[in-house]
């Protein structure tokens, strides 16, 4: 009796084991492939989940985009450089985006003159052959600024012509990312040659906005916020509603931005100096605080 009231609830034990040992077998099996997988696996559920790494500089409201809530009076000089300086309280954050040109960076040096964020440049496409490269100073700017003290982004120098040469653009930058957090989105630098001699230059404007969306869209799926760098003519030749909600790099050196773009990032000269940098370098001011400031008090 004891025997036969003990089997039936030791082959229900052997079946709920069966069961979980095969739960275990698929939870590994899967694990191995995101595993196998890398980046692409792991970057959808992160773009599902709205975990994504850098900060979003989108614009949620497209009927704004070209409301800027500016008053530029509020740029001021400050210490030699500019500020967006509003009731004696500063709104804007002080950077520079840097590459393999700038030569070797002295990062303590440039943290201690008051440099917040910087830009590295992550790589490039060839403008003739259209082969993807390295910037040879990539991985020790990184290391180096993060040691400083520096928040940091990257961005891509591209020549994409298709969806699919833009997607294999953000696969490489955010590959060389490694998962690794940032600070700032990943940022999608195209600059079509005015003479023409590039790879870019005869893209319609379509063509444009379907390779920097593709690039950004990518960018999400392996986990990274994005955003579209340009001057007012290189950002006039897309369908800005389009990008809207990666946002702007804007690029007009001066004092006074005469566009009505509501970007937050400003790249307002690229004939700046900083110590621990030999020669010139851009200039940024991460306009965020600003812009929020701004909205509030309308």
């Amino acid at each position: 009796m004891r025997r036969r009231a003990r089997t039936p609830r030791r082959r229900g034990g052997l079946a709920r084991r069966a069961l979980i040992v095969a739960a275990l077998v698929i939870v590994l099996v899967l694990g191995l492939r995101l595993t196998v997988c890398g980046g692409a696996a792991t970057s959808w559920n992160a773009a599902e989940t709205g975990r994504l790494k850098g900060k979003s500089l989108g614009i949620s409201d497209v009927e704004s985009l070209n409301l800027s809530p500016y008053s530029w009076d509020n740029v001021k000089k400050v210490n030699g450089r500019l500020a967006y300086v509003r009731d004696g309280e500063t709104l804007s954050s002080f950077g520079i985006d840097v590459s393999e040109h700038n030569g070797d960076i002295d990062w303590k040096k440039v943290r201690e003159a008051g440099v917040e964020f910087a830009y590295i440049r992550v790589g490039y496409r060839g403008s003739i052959a259209g082969n993807i490269v390295e910037d040879a100073r990539f991985a020790r700017n990184m290391a180096e600024a993060r040691s400083a003290g520096v928040k940091v982004g990257v961005y891509f120098f591209s020549q994409a012509k298709t969806e699919g040469e833009a997607r294999e653009e953000a696969d490489f930058a955010t590959s060389k990312l490694g998962g690794a957090d940032v600070d700032y989105p990943v940022a999608f630098d195209m600059e079509p040659d005015a003479a023409g001699s590039d790879r870019v230059s005869t893209l319609s404007g379509q063509e444009l906005t379907t390779a920097a969306r593709s690039f950004c869209d990518q960018c999400e799926k392996n986990g990274y916020h994005a955003v579209v760098y340009g001057n007012q003519y290189d950002l006039s030749q897309y369908d800005q509603a389009e990008l809207a909600r990666h946002g702007f790099w804007y690029a007009e050196y001066g004092t006074t931005p005469t566009s009505r773009l509501r970007f937050r990032l400003w790249q307002y000269t690229k004939t700046g100096t900083i110590p621990g940098i030999d020669g010139k370098v851009d200039l940024d001011l991460d306009l965020s605080g600003a812009l929020d400031a701004e909205d509030a008090q309308r």
